[in-house]
């Protein structure tokens, strides 16, 4: 199939397999394209039970939050379509969090004074370094104005446009492969959402 992201140079699909796969939705690989790209043992072991240690939901929120940002979003964004996802599993992507370490203080200051053209001591009487948070897309730092009002200066982490529409653009294309050969994908309407969860995306990337 000439449509299918399932290219065995994509070391970005063989994760996302290798992932779900491990997870126990193999399934799911075939039905998106990816079963060329899932190395043979993770194969076979797609089709076995999964760990009694979690449940079917909470493995569904551990794959999306291994795969990264763009992924933790669209569970996120799934948590609030009682439309689409049973009750169970709406609880438990809820419970998404970006559970990433901070952008260093020098790549933060950086990026500011880029995009302001001033250095950081001309454009706040203070400034935090250590983050009030730090999320997959974006972090927030404390400061003060030089006329003193108080701000939260939110950065985009650098790189985070690149790695997120490479993964939407990858989406995209599974999403496509799975509604020509999976019944539920048509359902579910599966390029619609992708698409609808694509402007959202870049809309939340747009500081």
């Amino acid at each position: 199939d000439p449509g299918d992201p399932a290219d065995p140079a994509d070391g970005r699909a063989r994760q996302i397999g290798t992932v779900l796969t491990r997870h126990g939705f193999g399934y799911l690989v075939s039905a998106l394209g990816l079963e060329r790209v899932v190395p043979f043992q993770w194969g076979l072991l797609g089709h076995a039970r999964r760990p009694e240690a979690y449940t079917w939901p909470e493995h569904v929120r551990l794959a999306l939050e291994e795969l990264g940002p763009a992924f933790v979003k669209l569970g996120q964004i799934a948590s609030t379509r009682p439309d689409l996802l049973s009750a169970d599993l709406q609880v438990e992507l809820a419970r998404l969090q970006d559970r990433v370490p901070a952008v260093p203080t020098a790549a933060i200051r950086s990026v500011i004074e880029s995009e302001l053209g001033r250095p950081i001591e001309k454009l706040f009487a203070t400034f935090e370094d250590t983050p009030l948070a730090a999320a997959s897309i974006g972090q927030a730092h404390a400061a003060q104005l030089p006329d003193g009002t108080e701000v939260v200066v939110k950065v985009r982490r650098p790189g985070a446009i690149e790695v997120v529409e490479a993964d939407l653009e990858l989406l995209g294309r599974l999403a496509l492969t799975a509604s020509r050969r999976w019944d539920q994908a048509e359902r579910y309407d599966l390029v619609g959402v992708a698409g609808e969860f694509a402007d959202t995306l870049r809309a939340e990337l747009d500081y």
